[in-house]
């Protein structure tokens, strides 16, 4: 008896679930400690369970919600870094759903969820307590919604625009890096403007719901501070100036600070957490997966040139989606991070789909190519692994990681 589609979709993501649990909980709890900027982010949210100080240079969402985690569960350190383990789960669903619904082809959903689970560099933000996977979960899902209707057509308009507004306002309540998802709206206010015979009508929505509802999402989170009586309202005004401020003037330096033209080429990534010790060598190191990293470059020209010969909106999204989330950081003058480049990866790997899935068209000889470079994909991952999530691992071993000397 042949399972119907809703069964087979159930089916296959329980196995993603539990494979996706199964490989990136391990060792979620090392160190017990806070580490790199946790010291600020989950440090925030134990603030705030206590009804402490609230001290983090984002807004509220995110803290919000390790704080809840850490409820709910206790105060340990897998429960603050839960939110971020659970967020990346959301980000690779939605990878394969927006390639999915764009593409129209399973099999290049396929590849892009392949790539962005073994993306070394999805892997340590879901591990962290940091800000960015939540983010761009929230970022994705009204990507998503968006693109049901101005895409898709398949949702009526109120509906679409309504949760993509939505939770629009809860990535930008997390991290404001999330503004750029609306260069993805903009793509299709032409297209939505020839289509839409009462002009007023389209107006109105967008600013009912691209406007009106981010901004009340928005200042709704931020009114949970007052209510927690660990702030004033005056000082939520105040607030937002204060992350201009840090954001745009913040002259301290860091030693793995790096520019945003270094970030494709994987010049300066990050050890987030070293330590020599019995055991041998325990290292959390922030890199992207090379058999990825290295190829992006080419995956981007591939869909620049599909551009050149036949433009299409699947094009403009991939484009404009990862030049808008990288490209953003050239005009920041305060220290940057690698791990920044991570919001640009969903539409790397989507990319790259778009590649490998015209490879594999190409026949016999183009289908062992796509084989061989996932199969690459999964191995230097597991390769990276135990450098990765801490696991104790010996000299030598981390030595044989140290490909170039920016590296240490």
């Amino acid at each position: 008896m042949k399972m119907s589609p809703t069964l087979k979709s159930i089916f296959w993501w329980t196995l993603a679930a539990t494979a996706y649990f199964f490989v990136y909980a391990v060792n979620l709890g090392f160190p017990e400690k806070p580490y790199f900027d946790e010291i600020y982010q989950a440090q925030s949210a134990l603030n705030l369970m206590h009804h402490e100080a609230y001290y983090s240079t984002h807004p509220p969402l995110g803290i919000f919600l390790m704080m809840l985690s850490m409820k709910i569960f206790g105060e340990h350190a897998w429960a603050w870094r839960l939110v971020s383990l659970v967020s990346g789960f959301g980000c690779l669903f939605f990878v394969h759903r927006l390639t999915w619904r764009l593409s129209g082809s399973a099999r290049t959903a396929f590849f892009a969820a392949f790539l962005f689970f073994f993306e070394a560099l999805s892997f340590t933000q879901a591990r962290v307590a940091l800000l960015n996977a939540p983010m761009l979960c929230l970022m994705l899902i009204s990507a998503y919604f968006f693109l049901r209707h101005a895409y898709l057509g398949e949702w009526e308009r109120g509906s679409a625009f309504f949760l993509s507004g939505l939770f629009f306002g809860l990535a930008l309540a997390t991290r404001w890096v999330a503004l750029g998802v609306a260069a993805i709206f903009l793509i299709f206010a032409k297209k939505l403007w020839y289509e839409e015979r009462n002009k007023m009508s389209l107006v109105k929505d967008i600013f009912l719901y691209f406007i009106a509802t981010p901004l009340l999402v928005y200042l709704g989170i931020f009114s949970i501070l007052p209510i927690l009586k660990v702030c004033p309202w005056s000082w939520v005004f105040g607030f937002q100036k204060q992350m201009v401020d840090y954001n745009l003037h913040l002259k301290a330096g860091h030693l793995y600070g790096s520019e945003w033209w270094t970030w494709p080429f994987m010049i300066r990534p990050i050890w987030y957490f070293f330590e020599r010790n019995q055991a041998g060598i325990q290292g959390i190191l922030a890199i992207g997966n090379p058999a990825i990293f290295w190829a992006i470059p080419a995956a981007i020209g591939y869909v620049i040139y599909s551009q050149f010969k036949k433009a299409s909106y699947l094009g403009w999204v991939l484009l404009v989606g990862f030049f808008t989330q990288w490209l953003q950081w050239a005009f920041v003058s305060r220290v940057k991070f690698f791990h920044y480049y991570y919001t640009a990866i969903p539409f790397a790997v989507m990319a790259l789909a778009l590649a490998l899935e015209s490879l594999w068209k190409q026949g016999v000889w183009g289908r062992w190519i796509v084989t061989a470079s996932l199969l690459g994909v999964a191995g230097l991952f597991f390769y990276w692994y135990p450098l990765l999530n801490g696991l104790s691992c010996s000299e030598a071993f981390y030595q044989a990681h140290l490909w170039l000397e920016t590296w240490v």
